[in-house]
C-alpha cells in the first residue's frame, strides 16, 4: 500500500491530478467531453462549456480502482446570466488518513458571435501529507473554445497548464494538455462523441463514447478508451430536476472505478 500512495503521489505531482475529471456521465463515455448539455463538473475539462439552464449544481463520489483506501469526492456550482457564465468547484482524493489532494476551481465563459464561445479557468491545486511532511501547491491555468456550428454538431478545444507551473523552485513542471472533441447529435434518441487528448511525454490517447436516450427520463452512456485500454459504461436517471448518475470503467492494468453523481440544474 505504501508504493501505491507513493506512485500515486509522484503520478499527481507531475501530471496535474490525473484522477478522473468532469461529470460522471462524461466519465461513462470513457472520458469524451460534453459538448452537448454539459453540467457544471464538465467545466474541469472545458472552461468554454455551458450548462443548460440558469443554475446549475453536480455532486460526484468515486471509488478509485475498488480501493476502499482512496476516496474521490467532486463537486461544483455554475450561474448563467446571458452570455455570461461562472462555475466554481472543489474535488478531493482521500488516501485513507495520510494522503490528500485538494483542487479549487474558478472558471467563466462568454458566447461570442457565430455561435463561437470562450473560457477560461484557474485551478489552483494542493497535495497534503500526514506525518509532518511538506505540502505543495500550485495554480494552473486553462483555456477553451466552443463551436456549436449546427444544433446538431459542436466542436470544442483545450489547452491545460498553460502557464506550466511548478509545486517547487526548481521541480519540473506540470505538462502542458490539449483535448479536442467532437460531438454529433444523431437524433433524440442517439448521440456520439469523440476526443483525442495530448499530452507531453505520453502517448496520444482517443476516447469514443455514445448516449442513448431510453426516455427522456432515462439515458444509457458507453465509451472506449486507448493508451491504456479503458471500457466504460453507465446511466442516467431523471426524478422530478434531480438526476442520479451511475458511471464505472475498467482499466486494463488497474481494474474498475466506480462513480456515482447528482445533479440539479433549472
Amino acid at each position: 500500500m505504501l508504493l501505491l500512495v507513493l506512485l500515486i503521489g509522484t503520478k499527481s505531482a507531475s501530471a496535474a491530478f490525473e484522477y478522473p475529471s468532469g461529470s460522471v456521465q462524461s466519465f461513462a463515455k470513457a472520458g469524451c467531453v460534453n459538448l452537448h448539455k454539459p453540467s457544471s463538473l464538465d467545466l474541469y475539462t472545458n472552461p468554454a462549456l455551458r450548462i443548460s439552464g440558469k443554475i446549475g449544481v453536480d455532486l460526484s463520489l468515486s471509488r478509485l480502482y475498488n480501493l476502499s483506501d482512496f476516496q474521490l469526492v467532486s463537486g461544483a456550482a455554475s450561474i448563467n446570466r446571458k452570455t455570461f457564465s461562472l462555475t466554481v468547484g472543489f474535488t478531493q482524493l482521500t488516501g485513507s488518513d495520510y494522503y490528500w489532494e485538494r483542487s479549487y476551481l474558478l472558471a467563466a465563459s462568454v458566447g461570442l458571435p457565430y455561435r463561437l464561445r470562450v473560457g477560461a479557468s484557474a485551478n489552483y491545486l494542493r497535495v497534503e501529507y500526514a506525518g509532518g511532511y511538506r505540502s505543495l501547491g500550485l495554480t494552473a491555468l486553462s483555456l477553451g473554445v466552443a463551436w456549436y456550428a449546427h444544433e446538431a454538431v459542436a466542436v470544442g478545444a483545450v489547452a491545460r497548464n498553460v502557464n506550466r507551473p511548478h509545486y517547487k523552485s526548481g521541480s519540473q513542471s506540470l505538462p502542458l494538455i490539449s483535448e479536442i472533441s467532437v460531438s454529433y447529435v444523431f437524433s433524440d434518441a442517439f448521440s456520439f462523441y469523440l476526443t483525442q487528448h495530448l499530452e507531453e511525454h505520453v502517448r496520444d490517447r482517443f476516447f469514443v463514447g455514445q448516449e442513448v436516450n431510453v426516455t427522456k427520463e432515462f439515458s444509457l452512456h458507453f465509451g472506449l478508451a486507448a493508451e491504456p485500454t479503458e471500457i466504460s459504461g453507465g446511466f442516467s436517471l431523471g426524478v422530478g430536476g434531480l438526476i442520479f448518475d451511475y458511471g464505472f470503467r475498467d482499466n486494463v492494468y488497474l481494474g474498475g472505478t466506480h462513480r456515482f453523481g447528482l445533479r440539479y440544474a433549472r
